[in-house]
């Protein structure tokens, strides 16, 4: 993929942009400590190994990179053409839940 189109983290950009003139006066410390805390090294990396990926392949190359361990609850309550990519998925990390709307909401008779 053409490198000019891949998303990537840049925190001093972001800085600069929202804050204008008064950036300068952020403590580079207070950024580094920041571009560590949200690691940005390691995310602009992955977008950059990933990011010619759209949809379901690059969502799970996420998952992968994440190291996160996925179980899907409520398959059965998806039609069989709606694609797996529409459901949110349950993570035992952040223990996610979902149901889908056509279950979720009652309709009056």
């Amino acid at each position: 993929m053409d490198q000019s189109k891949i998303f990537k983290i840049d925190l001093d950009e972001i800085v600069r942009s929202k804050a204008g003139d008064k950036a300068r006066r952020v403590p580079r410390f207070v950024i580094s400590w920041l571009k560590r805390k949200i690691h940005q090294d390691e995310i602009n990396e992955f977008l950059e190994r990933e990011g010619d990926k759209q949809g379901v392949p690059w969502l799970n190359d996420c998952v992968e990179f994440l190291d996160m361990k996925l179980d899907v609850q409520g398959m059965e309550n998806l039609a069989a053409s709606t694609p797996l990519s529409a459901t949110i998925l349950s993570a035992d990390r952040t223990a996610w839940h979902w149901a889908p709307s056509s279950v979720a909401t009652t309709t009056a008779a």
